[in-house]
């Protein structure tokens, strides 16, 4: 049945940014931040990505929030409706994206930027979260490891 085939494809996500994971997801034992010299929790993943390297979305949804987080910098949060949300954060200024847009998989939603305030000395990234029924979980477990 081609609707099932379609749906599950649905399901599956792509990373957002071609590179590698240079700090790792850890909620419950602190990591070493270089930027604020102390240890902390690291609720999502951060993949090495060039200054204005495009963005794609992870998978089909809705643009639930866009808005800069005093943290991690320009941010967006896309709902998939299957009580999961996806956030982009460290993103350059020219975000298009508001609330409420449709995305598509694959599509380019943001560049990377340096807006983060808590990384301002780690190399160039992307910080990328899953949250799913409200908690964070370990976004490897969900990208697509090709």
């Amino acid at each position: 049945n081609a609707d099932v085939n379609n749906n599950e494809q649905d399901q599956t996500y792509i990373y957002p940014c071609q590179g590698n994971i240079i700090y790792e997801f850890s909620p419950n034992t602190p990591i070493y931040s270089p930027t604020l010299k102390d240890w902390r929790i690291h609720n999502g993943i951060d993949l090495s990505a060039s200054l204005g390297e495009e963005v794609l979305a992870v998978r089909d949804g809705t643009v639930e929030n866009v808005y800069e987080d005093l943290r991690y910098g320009n941010t967006i949060v896309i709902l998939h409706g299957d009580n999961v949300k996806t956030v982009y954060s460290n993103l350059e200024d020219s975000i298009t994206l508001k609330n409420g847009d449709k995305v598509e998989k694959g599509s380019v939603i943001a560049r990377v930027g340096d807006t983060a305030l808590f990384e301002t000395i780690a190399d160039t990234h992307l910080h990328f979260e899953i949250i799913e029924n409200g908690s964070y979980v370990n976004p490897e477990d969900y990208l697509n490891l090709k």
